[in-house]
């Protein structure tokens, strides 16, 4: 799959759009991250993909984060977060697997973010999708930006 790769800003601002289409010209004040979730399959950036199934909490201890695709159904993704963090912090996480998403699911098939990588923003040693990144985590760029851009 050769994905089109866009800067973080641009992709935000295009899911920007098709959310306040979906949504006949508004958008909400705070980011409906779980309309992101069913609408990026419909778009650009989740070509070649059915599902992303609704985030649920890891069943094994050590993850903070994870975007997994089913090795079963390569159209189906799904997002796991840490059930133990505060929702605010579940919130986060579920946005950065979604920038993983958009990001970077053409590179690999899963991504497990402990708690190091989703807080330095630095990925876990020999996962990071971009090495051209230079440990910048392009996926909170993508959602710091989408947020912001929210409300404007």
């Amino acid at each position: 799959m050769t994905a089109v790769v866009l800067p973080p800003p641009k992709t935000a601002y295009d899911i920007i759009k098709v959310m306040r289409a979906y949504l006949g010209g508004e958008g909400p004040l705070a980011t409906d991250l779980d309309l992101i979730r069913r609408l990026l399959p419909l778009t650009q950036f989740g070509r070649g993909v059915k599902e992303i199934k609704p985030p649920a909490p890891a069943p094994w201890s050590g993850c903070e984060g994870a975007l997994v695709r089913n090795p079963d159904d390569a159209t189906e993704w799904g997002i796991f977060y840490n059930g133990s963090a505060r929702a605010e912090r579940q919130r986060f996480t579920i946005a950065h697997e979604l920038g993983h998403f958009v990001l970077h699911r053409d590179r690999q098939a899963d991504f497990n973010c402990d708690k190091r990588s989703v807080y330095s923003g630095s990925e876990p040693a020999g996962e990071n999708p971009n090495p051209a990144s230079s440990g910048r985590n392009q996926s909170l760029d993508l959602f710091v930006t989408f947020g912001a851009g929210v409300r404007e």
